[in-house]
């Protein structure tokens, strides 16, 4: 099954992505979006792996099959992932600013150094390009602690990324009529809570009704079962 949801999550994030950028929106229309979108949902799935693999480590004291070892690998992928969102990040300001239009450039300047929305995006940036760089080194990725700060960290840039594409796209269309500042409602800020809180209780749904840790991948530390009176 993990391999049929390969092809599906590139399939469905370029879908999504084209959504945007088949508009005419400045700030959307990039094309661009559909490896930044898979890219983007790799890395942000690696991350948010990573924080639950802590907790279910420490929750189960399953320490023994989780090691040190899986977290130093995926320390390796989300450097990886970390390069790569950087890079294609860097390719959407390039094309938005070598595009030299009036439209992009107060696309780009509203993002990037407009309050409250500046401040947004260089924390992004942080959390995404600079944080993961920790992992290079293979103490930061055998260290529990740093592993914790640097999944949160991408999971929050990750999310502060898909916000802004929204929130400082289409209020600022072609004329300066159509602009306004964007704020969520409370309807909306229900929903987030909800889609957070609905994820955790199936999550956690499904550590209590199935194996956390697959047995196939762990029966050779079962050891050979034995009949009674035999040493």
């Amino acid at each position: 099954m993990a391999v049929f949801i390969i092809p599906l999550a590139v399939s469905v994030h370029s879908i999504v992505s084209w959504d945007f950028a088949l508009s005419k929106v400045p700030g959307l229309n990039k094309t661009i979006f559909a490896p930044y979108f898979v890219v983007g949902a790799i890395y942000s799935g690696t991350a948010g792996i990573v924080t639950l693999m802590i907790i279910l480590r420490k929750a189960l004291n399953i320490e023994k099959y989780i090691t040190l070892n899986h977290f130093s690998q995926l320390g390796k992928l989300l450097v990886v992932m970390s390069l790569l969102w950087s890079y294609i990040n860097v390719l959407e300001v390039f094309t938005g600013w070598f595009a030299n239009t009036s439209f992009e450039n107060e696309a780009l300047t509203y993002r990037m150094f407009t309050p409250p929305y500046s401040y947004m995006f260089w924390i992004m940036i942080l959390c995404n390009s600079f944080m993961p760089l920790l992992l290079i080194f293979k103490k930061a990725r055998t260290s529990i602690f740093v592993a914790l700060i640097v999944s949160l960290a991408i999971n929050v840039g990750m999310w502060l990324e898909r916000y802004l594409i929204i929130s400082t796209s289409l209020p600022r269309k072609f004329l300066p009529y159509m602009w306004k500042d964007y704020s969520p409602s409370w309807i909306e800020i229900s929903i987030t809570i909800g889609s957070f809180g609905f994820f955790t209780m199936l999550f956690l749904l499904f550590v209590k009704l199935w194996p956390s840790v697959s047995i196939y991948e762990v029966k050779e530390d079962i050891g050979i079962p034995m009949k009674k009176g035999h040493h």
